[in-house]
């Protein structure tokens, strides 16, 4: 995992998640996939059309309506599971360099040849 920050420049760091074959890049409303050099040939670039966006007054006034009326947010807790399940995933691949897999259905990680893996906690690694 690498992490960036900036706090002396208003441009600040890229969202950007980079792969074994190509680089997807966060860009304000949309994401630009662009292929490593070697995988040009196999991977097209690709940017896509803008996602339509949420100030953040309206995305907070969106939650607190969504609370008083007992409806669902635009930005559902569903959604945000499964987002975090894969960020989840993605680092304790990394961490522990293996393949990790996840059942919905029985809520377990399990490696490439289907053994169990439990979930990483502070301190069940060194450095954590």
């Amino acid at each position: 995992m690498h992490i960036t920050s900036s706090t002396v420049n208003e441009v600040g760091t890229q969202e950007m998640i980079r792969g074994h074959k190509a680089t997807l890049t966060m860009a304000g409303n949309k994401v630009e996939l662009t292929p490593g050099r070697p995988f040009t040939e196999e991977i097209d670039p690709y940017t896509s059309p803008a996602f339509p966006g949420e100030n953040l007054p309206n995305h907070h006034k969106n939650w607190f309506d969504s609370i008083r009326a007992n409806k669902q947010p635009n930005a559902g807790i569903d959604l945000a599971v499964k987002v975090q399940t894969v960020i989840s995933l993605a680092e304790m691949s990394d961490r522990l360099g293996i393949m990790c897999n996840f059942d919905p259905k029985t809520r377990k990680i399990t490696d490439g040849t289907g053994k169990e893996v439990k979930p990483l906690t502070y301190g069940s690694l060194p450095l954590s």
